[in-house]
């Protein structure tokens, strides 16, 4: 299981060995009353339904980018 703070940087290697950066701002009541992310994706912030989604595809390996 993964387990991420808000407001923390992480660094995902992808399926297709892409690395992205993302940071978890907080969470949202979106449309019909699912919960929505606030996530910053390679320094663009956007609403997502999960970390998956905001990914865009499988990852193979994340890191917490420290300070």
């Amino acid at each position: 299981m993964l387990r991420m703070e808000l407001g923390r940087k992480y660094k995902f290697t992808l399926d297709s060995k892409k690395v992205i950066e993302i940071v978890i701002h907080g969470m949202q009541a979106g449309a019909h009353g699912m919960i929505e992310f606030d996530i910053t994706v390679d320094g663009v912030r956007a609403s997502y339904t999960d970390v998956n989604a905001a990914l865009g595809e499988a990852y193979t390996d994340v890191v917490e980018v420290l300070p």
